[in-house]
């Protein structure tokens, strides 16, 4: 449902595209919430996670990233409504204040995740019988 909703929503916005508007040119964020999502008051609709760490002086390369994160940003903000990066290995506060006006910024850096792994390869592309 929300999925057709932003299409719609996409395809009202866009009137000489409304044939054009598809799935694939939808912006993807990693998580879509179907119900009202409210974190430190806020409400969230999309999640993406960043498994990255920028820091702010290391110069134009990370001032190319930024600017990139905005304009997906705002693609997820204009298909979705708002919401934020989760970056797994924190963020500084100068991110954070470059990215506050399109997306909650969210540090990651504190979760456990869980699960199965694959085990380290041996280099022998053979299975052990």
């Amino acid at each position: 449902m929300i999925c057709r909703d932003a299409l719609q929503k996409k395809r009202l916005a866009n009137p000489g595209m409304q044939g054009k508007v598809t799935w694939w040119n939808m912006s993807s964020p990693d998580f879509v919430f179907r119900k009202r999502v409210t974190i430190g008051g806020r409400t969230v609709r999309w999640l993406d996670i960043k498994n990255l760490y920028l820091p702010m002086h290391a110069g134009n390369t990370t001032r190319a990233k930024v600017d990139r994160m905005v304009t997906q940003a705002n693609a997820y903000n204009n298909d979705w409504g708002p919401g934020g990066f989760v970056f797994q290995a924190g963020y500084c506060d100068k991110l954070r204040a470059d990215l506050a006006d399109v997306a909650m910024v969210l540090d990651g850096s504190f979760l456990e995740l869980e699960g199965e792994t694959d085990p380290p390869s041996t280099g022998d592309d053979t299975d052990d019988v």
